[in-house]
């Protein structure tokens, strides 16, 4: 993958939040215990990483439905649960 169209992190919350938020989730690497997410980077990908990492409690953009979070916390669970079966999703 080239990386300058990508963003990857390890932080599941971080992840679920952005997956909850409608970005894609285009690969899963499992090392150990570590597991690396990959997602299309767009502009407002890198905005709302910025806001989740440092934005204030009251910033609108970091609001999602319950719903929708559990829904990203469920599929995140599986779709890691089967990169850890197969090694590696894309």
């Amino acid at each position: 993958m080239k990386h300058h169209r990508y963003f990857s992190t390890r932080s599941r919350p971080l992840v679920e939040f952005l997956y909850a938020k409608g970005h894609p989730i285009v690969g899963i690497t499992t090392v150990g215990p570590e597991t690396e997410y990959v997602l299309p980077k767009t502009p407002n990908l890198e905005e709302l990483v910025d806001t989740y990492r440092f934005g204030a409690g009251d910033i609108p953009e970091l609001y999602i439905q319950v719903r929708d979070f559990q829904q990203a916390q469920r599929e995140l669970e599986h779709l890691t649960r089967v990169n850890t079966d197969d090694k590696q999703i894309v």
